[in-house]
């Protein structure tokens, strides 16, 4: 920054205090060891301190306790090199609050190139400050939101490559009924995509009920007319990465159901939680019922595989014409 020629007496003027009084930002002024002299009638009114309480080094009390080391280095950096500078800090206010001040000062010299100290002006940028704090929250929020959504296709993207193994080491024994099961179960994992980055990202839990219905829709429109999905039972929040697994485990019990030829197929989903335990447990019950006597196959290595990506435990139990899946979670 250039400096500032002095070429009249300076605010000692009267003609120049009147300016400065009545113009729309403060001012102020210090001599050549910082130490402030003067400050402009909007400074005064701003602090609320009086002139002879703010000169010398008494205005500097008004600086955050925060904010004061901060603007103290580069005061005493630009006195030293007799050089421009430009700081933000908080300034108490004659209420009691404390505003962001951005104080632009530049140094003051005579005709004969002597240095008399610094000639100053601050402006309140506290809603500006705000906004900026405003943004910095929406983009840490958004690099927040994109750590999950990494997180989510990669497990996704792991389960994808499971299934691709498992129809790997079939190859050249896989049935096209084996091979229709697998797109199955690629198509429901596109599904329960669509349905998460469809709607909120942020979202970090959903509610499982409407989640499991809307899946087993989509399946069912998949797969033969003659499967029926029911889901009731208590409305429960889980997070994205739990509904997955349940979501999958409920695509196994339909596949159960198309290897079949039974007749018609009934899967019903009920939700039960325990609000006595700490965490809260979350009990997800599939049963697949036909009305046929044949046993339907399950894939339990895949059942194990869900239950243990969401750290919660599985039962199985199975009859002549009845299949029963339990998932424990803790939600």
């Amino acid at each position: 920054m250039s400096p500032v020629s002095e070429t009249r007496a300076g605010p000692a003027d009267a003609d120049f205090r009147l300016l400065a009084d009545v113009a729309p930002v403060m001012m102020w002024r210090a001599d050549p060891l910082g130490r402030g002299v003067w400050f402009n009638r909007p400074w005064l009114d701003f602090t609320g301190l009086a002139m002879d309480a703010a000169i010398g080094e008494g205005w500097l009390k008004n600086i955050h306790p925060s904010d004061h080391d901060g603007f103290h280095l580069a005061y005493a950096k630009a006195i030293e090199r007799r050089e421009g500078f430009s700081a933000t800090y908080r300034l108490l206010r004659h209420d009691g609050a404390y505003r962001w001040i951005l104080d632009e000062g530049r140094p003051l010299v005579r005709p004969d190139g002597s240095f008399v100290g610094f000639v100053g002006s601050c402006f309140d940028v506290t809603e500006q400050k705000r906004g900026e704090e405003k943004l910095l929250e929406a983009l840490t929020g958004q690099a927040v939101l994109l750590q999950e959504v990494r997180h989510r296709v990669r497990n996704n993207m792991q389960t994808v490559v499971g299934f691709a193994s498992l129809l790997s080491r079939q190859t050249g024994t896989q049935s096209q009924a084996e091979l229709n099961q697998m797109l199955l179960r690629i198509r429901a994992l596109a599904h329960m995509q669509q349905h998460f980055y469809g709607g909120d990202l942020c979202a970090q839990k959903i509610e499982l009920s409407e989640f499991l219905r809307m899946i087993a829709n989509d399946v069912a429109r998949d797969v033969a007319s003659s499967v029926r999905i029911e889901v009731a039972g208590q409305d429960v929040m889980v997070d994205v990465g739990q509904a997955t697994s349940i979501g999958l485990a409920v695509v196994e019990a339909v596949i159960g159901s198309v290897c079949s030829d039974q007749g018609r197929r009934d899967i019903r989903i009920s939700l039960e939680t325990s609000a006595l335990q700490t965490p809260r447990e979350v009990l997800v019950s599939i049963e697949n019922q036909s009305d046929g006597s044949a046993r339907e196959p399950i894939n339990v290595a895949l059942l194990k595989l869900y239950a243990r990506l969401i750290a919660g435990a599985l039962e199985i139990t199975t009859s002549e014409d009845k299949t029963r899946i339990v998932m424990r979670i803790a939600a």
